[in-house]
């Protein structure tokens, strides 16, 4: 019977979907009624430093894209809705820049690949684009915070192109 908190067999650390609890009934409860059950699909999840977990993104009802943000408390057991991203986007990437900003990079949009960022600080609750933008527009990418700061963006696919991107680029906070 497995327990609490299960091990990955490769890695040896807790494997994240033994770590929420066996009913799940509580993710399509409306803790807001103007979205009842909307239960997104595809969000980019991000840990927190707090312990927290920060939902963004993915396909809402009727596989619309998504603009919307919550924060997950594993504590409570609860989702908290937040203020929307600026752009709603599905298949980005996201990455906690110090304990409280959460980088979101490129995705998919109504216009196809995005090559915007923005900045959602998760201490207010609110987003912001940046000038800066992506060399690429691309969606479906990986994001990774280096030691010293930096963000690595690497890889996904463009729209624009029709093709898998090879190439990487370097955000600098």
């Amino acid at each position: 019977e497995p327990g609490p908190c299960q091990r990955d067999p490769v890695s040896g650390r807790a494997a994240l979907n033994t770590m929420l609890p066996a009913d799940l009934s509580f993710l399509a409860a409306a803790d807001d009624p103007d979205r009842p059950g909307s239960l997104a699909r595809l969000p980019v999840l991000v840990p927190l430093a707090d312990g927290k977990v920060f939902a963004c993104g993915g396909y809402g009802p009727g596989y619309t894209i998504n603009d919307e943000c919550e924060v997950y408390d594993p504590r409570a057991m609860r989702f908290t809705a937040f203020a929307d991203l600026a752009v709603p986007r599905v298949y980005h990437a996201a990455v906690l820049m110090n304990d409280y900003q959460v980088l979101v990079v490129g995705g998919y949009g109504a216009g196809g690949s995005l090559g915007s960022l923005e900045v959602y600080d998760t201490t207010r609750g609110g987003s912001a684009l940046i000038r800066t933008a992506l060399f690429q527009a691309r969606h479906s990418h990986c994001v990774v915070r280096l030691s010293d700061g930096r963000i690595l963006i690497a890889g996904g696919a463009s729209s624009t192109s029709g093709s898998l991107l090879a190439s990487t680029e370097i955000f600098d906070p």
